[in-house]
This record gives structure tokens, C-alpha cells and sequence, in this order.
């Protein structure tokens, strides 16, 4: 059956805001109306930031690109773990996996339960909030929509929730949504501007995530190639073959993962183009990032959530401010995940009592820090497949260090379902220095670091 029209869509969403804000008890206005901007969340699952061209890659990446040409793009934010759910709840609601408690696939440990989450604050602050949500992970009932007016997991699809692609789909709803609280501000305020309500909406783009599918309008894979790789393969395919993948098919599994994130630049080219057309984009905040990354076999795996190097936990973070400014800038430092929050409500100039993280907002916007910059960042995975297996645990902690301008001094990772230690001092993180004598000293600050540091629990 057709999707329903945009206009169609719009009517939907009138009807849905009304339901969810028309004679309730929340703010109907924020304080100080029409000072605050709008708020554009972008978070793009599985993504790793060095197939971004404003972190090195090659390829251009519609929307992405251009948010960092208009924007400030940020080095050195990383994940608190690498899979979805904790990384999530660590960005809704800026505390770590063992404040927030989610860090399982079913049970009490895959519900968030903190009610004052990032949505939640901006609505308390007279926001209207939105979220088009695509992962499986994420359905409404687990926590993660606390806050939101409105939260659409229609995309989802509980089927076969791997295969794909609903980037487009993405763009179109959180677009109607847009046109719906336009056609009820235009109902309720007539012309006036005074008292418009601003916006937060978050959309959540899963294309990256496996399976990889093949774009037809794109070009990007080799035609002569013969390998194994295709698009649409199931998690046993790559399991497979991921650790006797040649040259060629990790570059054909590059290409089909670049394919899928170009599918999602295009979907937030439209949504810019979009609020530019409305009048909307300078007096929006963009924040672009991810929830982790995703290995592509370099290391005889395809997948996340197994491991704590750079590409599951390396997040990219680009930030459009309101006009355009400092458009083009740069800043490299070492930032935790959890600082989003804080960040995030601090540039939308948002008031909260809430002590989570450090907010990072000056030094994004001015590049100059009230506060140092974290020397350490810590992450770590502790996963169990849904029907638990002691057997198939993934249980690491990790801790990072870089200077005040962002170079790596060590990267100290434990295993600690098998002992393995690893200490890194390449960013490539390919020669383990663990025995290294001249690294003891800054081996044994790194392993005090981690046995001091308050990490999840079961």
C-alpha cells in the first residue's frame, strides 16, 4: 500500500500534537518566548566518523558535508560502549551505564527509568519535541520516549528490523511533523510571531547498520567485483566470512556501507533544504552525531558491540549554530558522550539543575574551555545476546588518554572475561605495548584509573 502523502502526514501530526499538548498541564510557551531556538538532534546509528569527509574520507556525503562546512565539527567525542541502547541512553539523558542502568537486551536492564531525560527538559522548558525513531531497540514502552509529544517507530520494521532502507522515510515524517506544528501555530497564533513555540526534533537514522543494501542510484561498488559481498546479507553471512575477507571484499564492504551513509546525508540534505525554504534553519541549532561505530572486517570482524576500539567508539559531533556561525571552525579535545546532554541544553540556552556531565558548550561555540577538557574518557561493553549465555559475554573497560590538544598518550583496555590487556599508543590501535617497559609508568596510572572508575554493574 502507497504511503500517505506529506499533507496527509501534516494533518496527522496536527491531530497527534493537539492530543498530546491541547489542555494539558505542560508549558504551552518557553520562558523568554521567542529568544530560544529550534533544535535539530541528528543521530545516525552505526556510524563511524572516519567515513565522513570532515573527519578524512574521500567521498562526499551530502547534508553531513555541508553541516560541516556551516558548522563546527568536533574531534575526540567517543561513545560510552559500543552497541545502541546504553549509547542512547547515555545521550537522552547524560549519565553513564551505571547510573542509567540499561545495558541489556531484555529485562529490567532494557528500560531506561530516568524520567528527566533531554527531551523531557526541553519540553519543561516549553519546547514542542518530536522524535522519528528507527531501531528495533527503541520502541516506545522501554523509557527512551519519555519526553516526547510525539515518538513515530512506524519505520520500524519488527519483521526483519536489519534489512532496509528508511532514510528517506525518515526525512518525510520528521518534515510533516514540522508542517503539523506550523499549521497548528498558524491555527492558534494567527500572524504573530510573538509566543511561537520552538521545536526539538530528533531523528534517529539506522541505514548504516547491517544488513549493508545496495543503492541503485549509486555507483560506488566495483562491477567487476566476485567476492562474497552483496547487499542485504544476513548477520550469518557476515559472521561467515568476516575473518578471511580479501582486499577486495573488505573495499566492497566499504563501498556498500558508504552507500548507506550517502543514503542518509541525502535525508538530511532534504530536511536543511527544507528549513531553509521555511525560513527555519538560522534560528535552529543543528547537532549531528552517532551512537557508535562499526568494524568492516580490518580486524576479522563486521559488526559492533564486540569490541572497544576507535571505530565502534569514535563518534563524529558537528554542531550548526543559529545564522551560521563560526561556520567552518574546528576543535579537537577529548569528550565524553554523557557531556551532550549538558552541552546540547546549555547552547539552546535552556536553565536545569541537573548535574550530569560537564558542559562543553563554551568551548564548542568559542573553542575557549570555563573547565579543562576530560584527559580521560572511559567506555566500556558489557553484553550478553538476548537469551543469556555466560559463554557469549562480552564484558571490556577501557580508558583513554589525550592532552590538552587532543593527542593520544595511551588507550589502556582490559577484557576482563579473558584477562587480555592492551595498551595502545597508535591511533590506529594496531601494536599492543602492554609489555613495553618504558609505557609501566603510564600503564599502571591507566590501570588505577580503571579500578577507581564506577563502571556498570549486573
Amino acid at each position: 500500500m502507497a504511503s500517505p502523502s506529506l499533507s496527509v502526514r501534516a494533518a496527522i501530526f496536527v491531530a497527534l500534537a493537539c492530543v498530546g499538548s491541547c489542555g494539558s498541564d505542560q508549558p504551552q510557551g518557553p520562558q523568554g518566548a521567542g529568544t530560544q531556538p529550534n533544535v535539530l538532534l541528528l543521530v545516525v546509528d552505526t556510524l563511524r566518523a572516519d567515513h565522513l569527509g570532515a573527519y578524512g574520507a574521500s567521498r562526499t556525503v551530502p547534508g553531513i558535508d555541508r553541516l560541516a562546512h556551516e558548522g563546527v565539527t568536533v574531534e575526540g567525542l567517543r561513545a560510552s560502549t559500543s552497541w545502541t541502547m546504553p549509547s542512547m541512553a547515555t545521550l537522552f539523558t547524560g549519565l553513564t551505564p551505571a547510573e542509567h542502568r540499561v545495558m541489556r537486551m531484555r529485562g529490567l536492564g532494557s528500560q531506561l527509568l530516568e524520567p528527566r531525560t533531554l527531551a523531557a527538559e526541553f519540553r519543561r522548558a516549553g519546547y514542542a519535541t518530536g522524535c522519528i525513531m528507527t531501531n528495533f531497540l527503541m520502541l516506545a514502552g522501554r523509557g527512551f520516549d519519555e519526553g516526547f509529544d510525539h515518538y513515530d517507530t512506524s519505520l520500524v520494521n519488527t519483521q526483519a528490523p536489519h534489512r532496509g532502507s528508511t532514510a528517506s522515510q525518515v526525512a518525510d515524517q520528521g518534515i510533516a511533523w514540522l508542517e503539523g506544528l506550523s499549521t497548528s501555530n498558524s491555527d492558534n497564533l494567527g500572524a504573530s510571531d510573538q509566543g511561537h513555540q520552538p521545536w526539538m526534533l530528533t531523528l534517529h537514522f539506522f541505514d548504516p547498520h547491517t544488513s549493508y543494501e545496495d543503492h541503485p542510484n549509486l555507483s560506488f561498488t566495483d562491477p567487476k567485483y566476485v567476492g562474497w559481498v552483496r547487499g542485504g546479507l544476513d548477520a550469518a553471512d557476515y559472521k561467515a566470512n568476516q575473518a578471511s575477507s580479501s582486499p577486495a571484499d573488505l573495499a566492497q564492504l566499504r563501498a556498500l556501507y558508504d552507500e548507506e551513509v550517502h543514503a542518509v546525508g541525502s535525508a538530511i540534505e532534504r530536511v536543511l533544504a527544507e528549513l531553509e525554504k521555511r525560513g527555519e534553519l538560522d534560528q535552529t541549532l543543528v547537532l549531528f552525531t552517532a551512537d557508535h561505530g562499526e568494524e568492516l572486517a580490518e580486524r576479522s570482524y563486521i559488526g559492533h558491540t564486540r569490541t572497544l576500539h576507535f571505530e565502534q567508539v569514535n563518534l563524529p559531533l558537528i554542531v550548526r549554530f543559529p545564522q551560521g556561525a563560526q561556520a567552518g571552525q574546528r576543535r579537537r579535545g577529548l569528550l565524553q558522550q554523557r557531556d551532550l546532554f549538558a552541552s546540547l541544553l546549555e547552547l539552546a540556552t535552556i536553565d536545569h539543575e541537573l548535574e550530569r556531565g560537564q558542559s562543553r558548550a563554551e568551548w564548542i561555540r568559542d573553542g575557549e574551555a570555563v573547565t579543562p577538557l576530560d584527559l580521560d574518557a572511559f567506555y566500556e561493553v558489557d553484553f550478553e545476546p538476548v537469551v543469556a549465555d555466560p559463554a557469549r559475554r562480552i564484558h571490556q573497560r577501557a580508558v583513554e588518554r589525550r592532552d590538552a590538544s587532543g593527542q593520544l598518550i595511551g588507550k589502556y583496555v582490559i577484557n576482563l572475561k579473558t584477562g587480555d590487556e592492551f595498551l595502545w599508543i597508535d591511533e590506529a590501535e594496531r601494536v599492543n605495548q602492554i609489555k613495553v617497559k618504558r609505557h609501566a609508568e603510564l600503564l599502571a596510572e591507566l590501570r588505577t584509573a580503571v579500578k577507581s572508575h564506577r563502571w556498570y554493574t549486573p
